[in-house]
């Protein structure tokens, strides 16, 4: 595995839980259409019905807006969708960056996302908001914005996945003074850890590069992560390291990258995801709880 970086920018063998909003750890999709008085509606409903954490999309085109729900009551935070999420020739110009600016957003949200925080979400206040995020699509993404629309509401948290451990052993594997001993510790972490997966529609890993012919894989270890790479958080699915690495192995996987936008990351080859595999083939079934 590559070395471990800190970026400023279910266990089992069988099949993995379903893809995202349907037992991934994210709770159930509402799909709404976009307009003014269904975003105020939704905003309604995020504030008196969501859990801390529970978000609201706003989306055209290339363009969006991530609302969660903050942890002081009636407040949310805002994230704006950054340059770099969107097509080259579509990326913002330094007008209306200011003008995303001027309208309080800065880059800090994960993967220093410009970000808006703390925002009261009193009852008075939801129309004026609804109003200038719709007019901030057209003002800020221009022809990003473009295209099909719609809201999506998450009133629930993601459920917690067990990821922590694997988080610590990657940061001490880049410090550790021998180098076999903390991959071993690492492989040993990954192989119980959950991470969440890229996938397409029908389960498959989505490819997100390649390495000398071979295709590229990514997963995160939380949603925070995942987050960081895409606010909207595209199709994945939650899946243990014992099911995971064959399952790359099934797609002729080249290599394998883990929170590829931070805060700790790295790069696992093709060789390491063998190995981690057949860790997997050799041990024994584990006893059902």
């Amino acid at each position: 595995m590559t070395s471990p970086t800190t970026h400023t920018t279910a266990d089992g063998r069988g099949a993995g839980a379903p893809l995202a909003g349907e037992g991934s750890g994210l709770p159930a999709d509402e799909q709404l259409p976009l307009s003014a008085p269904g975003l105020i509606t939704a905003l309604e409903r995020l504030q008196i019905a969501g859990a801390v954490g529970a978000s609201l999309l706003v989306s055209r085109g290339h363009a969006w807006f991530m609302i969660s729900r903050a942890a002081a009551p009636a407040t949310v935070e805002i994230e704006a969708a950054p340059s770099r999420v969107l097509p080259r020739a579509l990326a913002l110009s330094p007008e209306r960056a200011n003008r995303l600016r001027a309208a309080g957003f800065v880059a800090g949200g994960p993967g220093q996302r410009p970000l808006r925080r703390a925002q009261a979400l009193e009852a008075a206040g939801r129309a004026p908001l609804a109003d200038e995020l719709l007019a901030l699509l057209d003002a800020v993404y221009g022809e990003a914005s473009l295209g099909e629309g719609g809201l999506r509401l998450r009133l629930g948290a993601p459920d917690p996945l067990r990821g922590d451990a694997l988080i610590q052993r990657m940061t001490e594997a880049a410090r550790a003074a021998d180098p076999a001993v903390g991959r071993s510790r690492l492989y040993a972490a990954m192989l119980d850890a959950e991470l969440l997966l890229l996938v397409e529609p029908d389960g498959a890993p989505t490819q997100v590069g390649e390495l000398s012919g071979w295709p590229v894989y990514a997963a995160f270890t939380d949603h925070d992560a995942l987050r960081r790479q895409d606010a909207r958080a595209p199709l994945h699915r939650r899946l243990g390291g014992r099911a995971l690495f064959p399952l790359l192995l099934e797609h002729r996987v080249g290599s394998l990258l883990i929170n590829s936008a931070g805060p700790v990351g790295g790069e696992l080859y093709r060789n390491e995801v063998q190995t981690l595999a057949g860790a997997v083939y050799r041990a024994p079934p584990r006893p059902r709880s």
